[in-house]
């Protein structure tokens, strides 16, 4: 069975099946920076990447409902204090995890 889950850090990825669809907004982005609990930013890089939640003026997504992550090739998920997370080609859900999923970060 292949691997369905992978974590860095405060954030969680969940790899959707391919009959599992959620909706890309209208304006998916390829670069998202998500605040964690340490300050240090998650930096995603991918086709589309839609997010829900609350974002700085800088860019930063402060607050995290989730995210929607698509990619047809490999992608990484870079972190200052993990090792670089890789993750298979596909579509992704991104949520948080920790001490409690609202957190607000300058």
């Amino acid at each position: 069975m292949a691997r369905k889950f992978w974590r860095q850090g405060d954030l969680v990825f969940r790899k959707l099946n391919e009959n599992e669809s959620l909706p890309m907004g209208l304006h998916p982005v390829t670069e998202v920076r998500i605040g964690s609990e340490t300050g240090h930013p998650h930096m995603i890089r991918a086709k589309a990447i839609q997010v829900w939640g609350s974002t700085n003026k800088s860019g930063l997504v402060t607050h995290l409902d989730q995210a929607l992550v698509e990619s047809e090739r490999p992608f990484e998920v870079r972190h200052d204090q993990h090792a670089t997370l890789l993750l298979p080609e596909g579509r992704y859900v991104v949520r948080t995890v920790g001490l409690g999923r609202r957190r607000m970060f300058d």
